[in-house]
């Protein structure tokens, strides 16, 4: 597959304005919660109690909660999740239990059909 025409035309003009064929700078509102300072105090915080809600450490970073919802996730690779206790996870049941109950049910109900099937691997 061959490039059109007019991507090749504005690689040219491009590399003949700035010298280079990368993107110029992003023009816009730049960021303002989410740079280095900022990022670096969340982490501090974080390291120092990492149990108080994002509620409160937005109030007492600054920082509105959706700002430092981005910084934790986007930028310190944070996620929030509770850490949750389950149950318990138990070995099998012996197999040869469920065989011999099987197996007397069978002989108790000769009408019975058994279907064998192969249960796939998820």
């Amino acid at each position: 597959m061959r490039p059109q025409k007019k991507t090749i035309r504005d690689v040219v003009a491009k590399f003949g304005e700035t010298g280079s064929v990368r993107d110029r700078s992003k023009t816009g509102r730049p960021r303002s919660a989410r740079n280095p300072e900022n990022i670096e105090r969340v982490r501090e915080s974080v390291n120092d109690d990492s149990s108080i809600s994002t509620r409160r450490r937005s109030n007492e970073l600054e920082l509105t909660r959706t700002s430092l919802r981005r910084v934790l996730t986007l930028d310190l690779h944070f996620f929030p999740y509770k850490i949750q206790l389950g149950h318990e996870i138990k070995p099998p049941i012996n197999n040869s239990v469920y065989r011999r109950a099987l197996q007397q049910f069978v002989a108790e109900n000769p009408n019975f059909i058994i279907i064998n099937y192969i249960r796939p691997f998820i």
